[in-house]
């Protein structure tokens, strides 16, 4: 169903989160989403996310916010410290 190379939108709650372990064997995914959660940041270390194949904000996750739990320091480290992250408000391209 999802292919190498899609751009995904992920919700929040029990089956988005269900789906990433599902997704490891996959390639080249990109994040394109309302809510950056826990699940992205497995997907991201194991290199399975890397937005290098998006059309638009190639090599970004985008994301309005993030929601963590257990990862939330991970998260931070990964949101501060590179470009690879972009936290926007509005996702409307004019």
């Amino acid at each position: 169903m999802i292919d190498n190379e899609s751009t995904l939108q992920t919700g929040v709650g029990r089956i988005p989160n269900s789906v990433f372990p599902y997704l490891a064997n996959k390639r080249d995914l990109g994040i394109h989403t309302e809510t950056f959660t826990d699940g992205i940041i497995d997907l991201i270390e194991k290199g399975v996310i890397t937005c290098r194949k998006k059309s638009l904000h190639q090599g970004k996750i985008v994301s309005s916010f993030c929601m963590g739990t257990n990862a939330s320091m991970i998260m931070l480290t990964i949101i501060r410290s590179s470009n690879f992250v972009r936290v926007t408000t509005s996702m409307i391209r004019m």
